[in-house]
C-alpha cells in the first residue's frame, strides 16, 4: 500500500496492455493481480492529459515559486509543480 498528498505516477497492465496514469494524492493497494486506486485526481495516459494545460499549471507554479510569498503559498506551488511535471511526463509517453 502506497498513499501521501504527492502526485505520483503508476504503471499497470491490463488485458496485456500497459496503462500509465498520474494520480493526485490518494492512496494505492496492490494484492496479487488486483490494483485498488482511490484518488483525489487520476489521469490515464492516451488522452486524458491536456499538455497545454499542464504546460500552464507548471508556468504558474515557478512564478509562484520565484515570488515565495509566504511559506503556505510556497508549499502548494510546489506540490503543484510536482504534479505539473508528472502530468507533463506521462503526457509525453503517450
Amino acid at each position: 500500500m502506497a498513499r501521501g498528498n504527492r502526485s505520483f505516477r503508476v504503471r499497470a497492465t491490463t488485458g496485456g496492455a500497459r496503462r500509465k496514469m498520474a494520480l493526485g494524492g490518494g492512496f494505492i493497494d496492490v494484492r496479487d493481480d488486483q490494483l485498488t486506486v482511490l484518488a483525489k485526481t487520476a489521469e490515464l495516459a492516451g488522452g486524458e492529459i491536456d499538455a497545454l494545460r499542464a504546460r500552464e499549471a507548471k508556468e504558474r507554479a515557478e512564478r509562484r515559486l520565484a515570488e515565495r510569498r509566504d511559506e503556505l503559498d510556497f508549499n502548494r506551488a510546489r506540490l503543484a509543480l510536482q504534479k505539473a511535471l508528472l502530468r507533463l511526463k506521462i503526457a509525453e509517453t503517450e
